[in-house]
């Protein structure tokens, strides 16, 4: 039995290496009489793990598969959310954003360890918007805001960045482009939110005017997010959304 707990020890590693199609290989390697005679709460690492390895490999039928095996036979109730939030996330890589807004509200609202509410959360407000729920992701996007800021580490930071372009782009989506701008305005003025962000937020913007087929205001907002990218010298961003740019222009000829 230990060298079945290693080998799932070791897989969560390789995962958290982004080693995901390594990690897949060493859990196949486990055989089925081995996770038989395993303890339950093994059998349930193994069947969580190779769920996480299914879906970095784009694997998502297989994914949501091993989650729903684990739900049947989880042993501890902090792991329902968790699980749940992994159904959601692979429903909506598989564009079934209804499945997938149903298990993430579940995530939501069972999950009371506030640090793990981020990324449902984020999660949940995209499904939302491409749903057109656009008053529900505004809400969500306005929690993230209001509970994660300012945010702490990457990922905090990453998704607040997504919960700016969301609120903004359903502002748009909702016809109230005052509040868009009210909303710029204050972002400007933040001295905690950088000049990167703000790039980011602008050229979320302008991909979403682009998709409207709204050129004019696309051009606008990809030129805003050059501008605040060229501040933060960051050239990797200016090549991003100068390509975009000329997509924009070249559209609205």
């Amino acid at each position: 039995m230990k060298n079945v707990q290693e080998k799932i020890d070791q897989a969560d590693t390789l995962l958290g290496d982004g080693e995901a199609r390594g990690a897949l290989n060493l859990l196949k390697s486990i055989s089925e009489d081995s996770l038989n005679g395993a303890p339950q709460e093994t059998q349930y690492k193994y069947l969580e793990v190779l769920g996480e390895a299914y879906s970095e490999n784009d694997m998502e039928k297989e994914a949501i598969e091993c989650f729903e095996r684990a739900l049947r036979i989880q042993t501890s109730s902090k792991d329902v959310p968790f699980l749940y939030y992994n159904l959601g996330f692979a429903y909506s890589q598989l564009n079934d954003n209804k499945r997938a807004i149903s298990f993430l509200e579940e995530s939501v609202r069972l999950e009371n360890r506030h640090e793990y509410l981020l990324n449902p959360l984020s999660h949940l407000a995209t499904c939302y918007r491409e749903e057109g729920q656009y008053a529900k992701a505004l809400s969500i996007n306005q929690r993230i805001i209001q509970e994660f800021y300012p945010p702490k580490g990457k990922l905090e930071a990453e998704r607040v960045e997504m919960a700016y372009a969301g609120l903004v782009v359903c502002y748009l989506q909702l016809g109230n482009d005052e509040e868009a701008e009210r909303f710029f305005e204050k972002l400007i003025d933040d001295p905690n939110v950088e000049e990167g962000t703000l790039s980011g937020v602008y050229g979320a913007c302008g991909n979403y005017c682009l998709e409207q087929n709204d050129f004019e205001k696309a051009v606008q907002f990809y030129t805003k997010a050059i501008d605040y990218a060229k501040k933060a010298s960051n050239n990797d961003l200016i090549t991003h959304w100068k390509k975009w740019l000329l997509e924009a222009k070249e559209k609205s000829m």
